[in-house]
Order: C-alpha cells, then sequence, then structure tokens
C-alpha cells in the first residue's frame, strides 16, 4: 500500500507539470443568432453549455487533439477533431449548426470508441429516461420494453430481466457505474435491482459482446449511463412526485448535485411503495406489493490530466411473491412468501490523459444479499450471500493515421456464500481473467472495427447436503476458455443511405445453477438437477442493418443469424422427486434468427409531429426442431408524438399515444404454452415550462388504456393464470431548482 501511494504522488506530480490551454468560441446558427448548445469532448469526458449569447469556455485543457461534440435540440449534431496547443494562453473554436427536426445524436459509452449514433460500426441503440419520462415511463423495465428486439421476462411489475433478441438471464451482462453489476442473475423471479432516478439513459448492444465484456455477453449487453454532474460552477436541486393509480404507488425522490472547477459532487434518495396491482374492478394480483428503498451518490474531482470519479449505490427491495388473484387487501406489506434483496455497489473510474495516449482504471466492489422467507420464522428458508470485485484496465493508443486502437484487461472475483437451510446454488468462488484488443479504421466512406479477445473463467464449489443424500451436490472444480473476435464494416453508400456489417463470436461459461442444481427451486414449482459436465455455449452472429435518413425521416431495417453451438437449457422429465417435477440440465446446438424494422418520420412543415413506427420479430429453434424456451412474439408498435422544438417559455406541451399490438406465439417449448394475440394502448399528456429560476414538469399518462386482460408470453405468472395490471392512471411532477 505505501508503494501505492508513493507512485500515485509521483504521478500527479508528473502530470500536473504539463502545460495546459484555454478555448472559447460561439455556437450560432446559419443565420448568426446564438444558440443554446452542449460542447462535449469526448475523450477527456468534459462539457460546457453556451450561454443566452451563445459563448462557451473551457479551462485547463492540455494539448493534445481532440473530438468536439457539439448538440443542441433541433439541430445536426456536429462532431469536428480541434487540436489544443497548451503554449498558446487562448484558442477560439467557433461552431455553426445547420436545423433540422431529427433529436440529438447519442454519444455511446458502452462501446471502446465514444462515436455518435450514425458513426457506430456495432449494432448499438440507446433510449434516454427523461424523454420516456414524457410517455409516463418511469420504471427500467417499461423502457427497456420499448427499445425494438428487447422484451422483458416478467414477475409483475416489480420482477423483470431483459430478453435481447430471445436471450436472456446470464446470456445479457449488465453494467451500473462503469462497473458489470453481478445479482444472481441465473434467478428468474427477481429483478435486474435498478431504478430509473440517478440514471440518464440505457445503451442495448444486440449481439455477441464478448470481445468487449467476456463471458455472459453471448446475447448483448444493457449499459447503464449514470446521471451527469451538474455544469461547471452550478447547482440543482430536483424534486420529483410520482403517484400510480393502479397500484396506488407512492415515489418520492430527492436529488442534489454541485460542481465547482475541479470537483463536482451529487447526492440522491427515493422509495417506491406500492400496494397490490389491479387486474379488473375486483380481482388484484395478491401479495404483488412490494416496497424500495434507493440511494445514489457520485463525487469527481479533476487535478491536472487526472480526473477520478467515485460512485456508490444502495439499493433495498422488499416485494411479495404473487401466487394467486384475490379481492382488494389495501395493504403494502408483503405477506409470506416475500422476498428481500439488498445491493451495494461502489465504483472508482480514473482517466490518465497522458502525451502518448489515455489510460482508464476502474475498480469496483459489490455485495448482493438475497433472501427469501417462506414461513413465519425470522430466519429466512434461502438466503444467498455474492461478494465481487473487478478491476479493469484500458488504454487507448495514441492515433496512427486513421487507426484508433485499445488494449484492455477485464478481471472479477466473485464468492458465493449460503446462509439459510434451502440451496438453488452451491458455495463457491470464481475467477474471471479477460485480455483483448480492438481498432477502429476511421474512413469517410468505409470504416472498419475488429478485434480479439481471450477469456479464463475459473470455478471452484464446496460439496453440499449429506452425501449418498438427493440433495447431495459434489466438489465441482472447472476451468473455462475461449477466444472471441469481431470484425465490422460501416459504408456511407452517399449522405443518407448507412449500411452495417458485423460478424461476431460470443461465449458463456455455464452457470452455478446449471452445473450444481440439486433441489426444489421454489420460485418455479419444480425440482432442477444440474449437469457437472456441460461445456460453454459458443456462438457466432451475422448482423445485417441499413439505415435511410434525411431531414424528415429515418428508416432502418436489421436483420440477424444467430448460431449457438452447446445451447444449454432445462428440460422437463418423466421424473417426480419430494412430489414436484424434475427438471434436468442439457446442452443441443441451436439457431435464432429475425430482425427490427420501423421509420421515424417528421412531416414537414409541421417538424412538431412525430410518427413512429417499429417491428419486430425473432425465432428460436433447437437443432432437432423443437422451439427455444422463453422467445417473445413479433412486436408491432406505433406511436404519435406531438413534441414542439423548443420546450422552454410556457411553450413546451407534448402529447403522446402508442399501440403496441402482440402477435400470437404459436412457437411454445415443451414445458410452455402458446400464447393469443393481443394490443396495449398508452397515452400521456405532460408540459415543461420554467418559472422563475425554475424548471417544471407536469405529466398525466393513462397505461393500458383500454383496460385490456392479457398475460404475455415472457410473464411467469402464465402458468398460475395471473394477468398482467389493468388500466392505470399515472401523475408525475418534477421540478428543478
Amino acid at each position: 500500500m505505501k508503494t501505492f501511494y508513493i507512485l500515485s504522488t509521483c504521478l500527479l506530480m508528473a502530470l500536473s507539470g504539463f502545460a495546459q490551454s484555454q478555448l472559447t468560441g460561439t455556437v450560432l446558427d446559419q443565420e448568426q443568432n446564438p444558440i443554446q448548445a452542449q460542447i462535449f469532448i469526448t475523450q477527456l469526458d468534459q462539457g460546457a453549455i453556451t450561454n443566452r449569447q451563445g459563448l462557451y469556455q473551457f479551462n485547463n485543457i492540455p494539448s493534445g487533439a481532440y473530438a468536439f461534440v457539439v448538440r443542441s435540440l433541433g439541430y445536426q449534431t456536429i462532431e469536428q477533431e480541434i487540436f489544443v496547443d497548451a503554449q498558446l494562453s487562448d484558442q477560439i473554436a467557433d461552431f455553426v449548426m445547420t436545423s433540422t427536426a431529427i433529436e440529438m445524436t447519442a454519444i455511446f459509452l458502452s462501446v471502446p470508441f465514444h462515436k455518435l449514433q450514425d458513426q457506430q460500426v456495432m449494432p448499438v441503440e440507446s433510449v434516454d429516461f427523461k424523454n420516456a419520462s414524457e410517455q409516463g415511463i418511469s420504471d427500467v423495465n417499461e423502457l427497456l420494453n420499448t427499445v425494438p428486439g428487447v422484451s422483458v421476462l416478467s414477475t409483475g411489475p416489480s420482477i423483470g430481466k431483459a430478453v435481447i433478441r430471445g436471450l436472456s438471464g446470464n446470456r445479457v451482462v449488465t453494467y451500473d457505474q462503469g462497473i458489470r453489476l453481478e445479482n444472481q442473475q441465473f434467478g428468474e423471479e427477481h429483478g435486474i435491482g435498478l431504478v430509473s432516478d440517478g440514471i440518464d439513459r440505457v445503451e442495448v448492444i444486440k449481439g455477441p459482446a464478448s470481445l468487449l465484456y467476456g463471458s455472459d455477453a453471448l446475447g448483448g449487453v444493457l449499459y447503464f449511463v449514470p446521471e451527469r454532474f451538474a455544469p461547471k460552477n452550478s447547482e440543482a436541486l430536483t424534486l420529483r412526485s410520482r403517484f400510480q393509480g393502479n397500484t396506488r404507488g407512492v415515489h418520492q425522490f430527492l436529488g442534489y448535485k454541485n460542481s465547482g472547477v475541479h470537483t463536482k459532487l451529487m447526492v440522491s434518495g427515493s422509495v417506491n411503495s406500492q400496494e397490490d396491482y389491479k387486474i379488473d374492478d375486483n380481482l388484484y394480483a395478491g401479495n404483488s406489493r412490494s416496497f424500495t428503498g434507493d440511494f445514489k451518490t457520485g463525487y469527481q474531482w479533476r487535478i491536472d490530466r487526472w480526473k477520478s470519479t467515485m460512485r456508490y449505490h444502495y439499493n433495498r427491495t422488499k416485494l411479495g411473491l404473487a401466487e394467486e388473484m384475490v379481492g382488494a387487501t389495501g395493504s403494502r406489506q408483503p405477506d409470506l412468501p416475500s422476498q428481500e434483496i439488498v445491493q451495494n455497489t461502489l465504483s472508482w473510474e480514473n482517466n490518465f490523459y497522458l502525451d502518448q495516449g489515455q489510460l482508464d482504471v476502474t475498480f469496483g466492489a459489490s455485495t448482493n444479499n438475497r433472501q427469501e422467507f417462506e414461513d413465519f420464522r425470522t430466519e429466512p428458508a434461502l438466503h444467498m450471500y455474492l461478494k465481487t470485485k473487478t478491476l479493469n484496465l484500458l488504454y487507448h493508443l495514441p492515433e496512427s493515421g486513421k487507426f484508433e486502437t485499445i488494449i484492455g484487461t477485464q478481471n472479477m472475483w466473485q464468492t458465493n456464500t449460503n446462509k439459510g437451510d434451502e440451496l438453488l446454488i452451491p458455495d463457491a468462488q470464481k475467477t474471471d481473467l479477460g485480455f483483448f484488443a480492438t481498432t477502429h479504421l476511421h474512413g469517410d466512406i468505409l470504416s472498419l472495427q475488429g478485434g480479439l479477445r481471450y477469456d479464463y473463467r475459473g470455478l471452484i464449489t464446496k460439496a453440499m447436503g449429506p452425501i449418498n443424500s438427493q440433495g447431495f451436490v459434489p466438489v465441482i472444480d472447472r476451468a473455462f476458455h475461449a477466444i472471441n473476435g469481431a470484425l465490422g464494416m460501416l459504408y456511407n453508400i452517399d449522405d443518407n443511405i448507412l449500411i452495417r456489417l458485423n460478424v461476431a463470436s460470443g461465449y458463456r461459461a455455464p452457470n452455478l445453477a446449471e452445473l450444481g442444481s440439486n433441489g426444489i427451486h421454489e420460485g418455479t414449482n419444480r425440482y432442477e438437477i444440474g449437469n457437472p459436465d456441460l461445456k460453454n455455449e459458443r456462438n457466432v452472429q451475422l448482423d445485417l442493418a441499413l439505415t435511410y435518413e434525411n431531414e424528415h425521416l429515418n428508416t432502418y431495417l436489421n436483420g440477424f443469424y444467430n448460431v449457438i453451438d452447446d445451447y444449454i437449457f432445462i428440460t422437463p422429465t418423466q421424473e417426480v422427486l419430494e412430489q414436484e417435477p424434475v427438471f434436468r440440465y442439457a446442452q443441443f446446438n441451436a439457431a435464432l434468427y429475425g430482425g427490427e424494422a420501423g421509420f421515424h418520420y417528421h412531416p414537414h412543415p409541421w417538424d412538431w409531429l412525430h410518427l413512429e413506427n417499429s417491428l419486430e420479430w425473432v425465432i428460436g429453434m433447437l437443432d432437432h426442431g423443437s422451439p427455444l424456451p422463453l422467445i417473445p412474439g413479433g412486436k408491432l408498435n406505433n406511436t404519435l408524438r406531438i413534441k414542439p422544438q423548443s420546450a422552454s417559455g410556457g411553450h413546451g406541451l407534448f402529447f403522446n399515444i402508442s399501440r403496441a399490438q402482440y402477435f400470437a406465439q404459436n412457437r411454445a417449448s415443451d414445458f410452455e404454452t402458446t400464447t393469443g394475440a393481443y394490443h396495449l394502448w398508452d397515452i400521456s399528456l405532460g408540459q415543461k415550462f420554467e418559472w422563475g429560476q425554475s424548471d417544471w414538469q407536469w405529466v398525466v399518462a393513462m397505461a393500458n388504456a383500454s383496460n385490456t386482460k392479457y398475460i404475455p408470453h415472457l410473464s411467469r405468472f402464465k402458468t398460475d393464470g395471473i394477468f398482467n395490471p389493468g388500466r392505470s392512471l399515472n401523475l408525475s411532477l418534477s421540478v428543478t431548482l
């Protein structure tokens, strides 16, 4: 530790000695009128906002070439490389923006090269929580369900897991605060453990991402981007309240931000309480009530060429496990059976801006404490405690011509401990080591991106249960290795048409439940038996995407074909143990294929009118012809949005109406039933406005406005015949001081 402090001090002294510069400029439209815009330096993760005169300023910028991104609602996003010379005391960079009806382009953080959406080689989607709030969407699962190609495996409104193009669970990696979120992903009966408060947006990588994220990213990645700190020399206090009519849910949020020249601070907390959700006038999902408490804080400081960001997140969720439909109870306290999950996540990200490249070092530590209560004992029947530590290193090599290259290593150490009487998975220790390199060739017409990665996973478990008993689990000592690669192409046919072609491989090592299960899984009402000889899942996916975009129209067509060797699945047998049907884990080759299509149209001259449509479908089959489980049916979504370009000064009224058509799913696996077609209507009306020095927003939304009675194909309540929530009138009010 003493050596670490000495090295850190020497590094800080060395970094502080570099010359630095000041950059100023203006952002104007084509008629030389000032624009209120955001200016972002991608390599430094540093931003500024123009004043009413369109002026901006950056201080203490080290010498180097930087990608400046200029964004403003109603204007085309600008990306321009500017060289900053620290030997000059003052430099000027002015920008002229062109008006457009297309909304601001996202800057992706989930991929190694922080490029704009229309410059990304990989297939990535981004959805913004602030925009979603205008549609009355306040829940993480609701937001994910709006992304074409993404569905949600749900247990009522409180529990959900993302399904990306038919793959879910441990096949989808989740990142939060820049580190991997580990929360017993193998279990279908508990949620993702995140709330929308304190999150700016979620980026979704659809397809194998093992090159960037290692094992378990075989199906894709959910990358939750934390809310940004306040602009320099400013502070903000935000209060937000929501009421959900269906569950009589009450949500309260309070957040504070303060930023100086070198330090930034944010802290926020929220509570959410819900009763049983209502199906119709007389029926409720009994014991679907829940309570969530959430706390987040972050601190960032800059010293010359070193930026350090530390974030902490605490989430506690207590919820009942619904088993039947009942009459109204009016209770908010979960009955038995119930579940309580506490998640602690600490991350520390450090960015060192060197003369020769950039070094990113991220430390992470998290705990997931999961308890399930089944009777009136004070001790939980099931109690699992998961501890995870991560260390990620990324080195951005100096750009060489049009090549940009990154090398890195990602490492994880994990311990799972059982403290209850019941066992789902054995006590275990897991070690992940990964090393990769990826490069990007930037071209005006053709861009290429590719890379290779090696991964090692070591897994050691303890023997569990009495020897020779039915529930005995022997020691499992396994090592898994994998080499994966990816190659992608972005081709600009002309100024309006883009083609993306990607081929990537991925892998997933079997999880503890698949290897070592031997007992009743109460959440699924079956006796599960694992297979300690399971091999890696391996896949290769081909993606082809075509995009056409002009000033008033954006349309796309995406297709994919995904071949998976040794796909792991659970299948029913003819056995019965402890009065429950026995399911065993097996492997077989499989394939998934499908795609997404859609358009976003702004009819000129009514640029405030938005027509959005998307169609998605996926088919998954084992090689012998049986359908894969948990494959959603097709979905067609139609949305009409009325939203002025400028949402300020009392002219920020907006209106949304959408209809989601869910097609029948007749390809059911051996232990599923088919699902009929249904449709849902959602309506919202709201306004953004300024009042004095504060920003306000109110929204009135009606979910499931037609009061449709339905059970999704991916609902775990389907076997119990419990319907999803009926109509709900929801209200929200937010103010930032």
